[in-house]
């Protein structure tokens, strides 16, 4: 069966029911008004604190809550609404803020949000309400580089934790195309002590080779900027 009306079809789909959570009555009313404007959506409530925020989305059936990251002078006391709703119940939180930083945009999908979008590109909105309420996966390119450089981080930090400081001096000398005995040399240790680490790191690094071990290190960024020796 095909179907030629999308109003039809999003009618028999049901209303989304959104939360919006923000201090700004500018912002709750020009949101309020675009959500209305889907007709997929139904507007909940426009909210304004923490305390509110968590009470209303225990109390009530919500579907998505739209949330700013600062809700009083406290800093980014909209993070902490978020871990504490998403502690009482399941419910999919996007952050629409205009805070630009990296690290606030980290937290929030450290704390539970499923996606963070700038309120400069606010009629992005729509879409990904309707994506987070269908649990897919989409991240709004706000967030995506953010995300992008984090997850390089961490696997940078895992693969530095799991190397001593001695291997990752061992695998830089590999990557700079020193042979063992040459690196016995250089590190004044016996060359059988050079294999022993050679070993280690073949093993940490699940490879067969130097070879390998050298591209899995320089694929995750161990050699770029003096990552070796931190």
């Amino acid at each position: 069966m095909r179907f030629g009306n999308t109003a039809w079809l999003l009618q028999i789909m049901g209303d989304i029911g959104v939360l919006h959570v923000e201090t700004d009555s500018v912002w709750r009313d020009l949101i309020c008004k675009y959500v209305k404007q889907q007709p997929d959506m139904k507007y909940i409530a426009g909210i304004a604190t923490e305390k509110e925020a968590i009470h209303f989305a225990e109390q009530y059936k919500v579907d998505v809550i739209v949330m700013d990251v600062t809700l009083t002078s406290s800093q980014y006391d909209g993070l902490d609404a978020v871990r504490e709703i998403l502690m009482r119940k399941h419910v999919s939180i996007i952050i629409l803020s205009s805070e630009d930083n990296l690290e606030v945009i980290a937290d929030s999908f450290s704390v539970g949000a499923v996606n963070y979008i700038k309120k400069k590109n606010y009629t992005d909105i729509a879409a990904a309400i309707r994506d987070a309420y269908h649990n897919r996966v989409a991240i709004h390119p706000d967030a995506a580089r953010v995300l992008r450089d984090e997850f390089r981080k961490l696997r940078l930090e895992e693969l530095k934790c799991s190397l001593t400081r001695t291997e990752r001096q061992v695998i830089a000398y590999l990557h700079e195309g020193y042979s063992k005995s040459k690196i016995s040399e250089v590190l004044h240790v016996e060359q059988e002590t050079i294999k022993t680490h050679v070993k280690h790191i073949l093993t940490k690094l699940d490879v067969g080779s130097c070879k390998d071990a050298v591209k899995v290190a320089r694929r995750r960024g161990l050699f770029d900027n003096n990552y070796v020796m931190r």
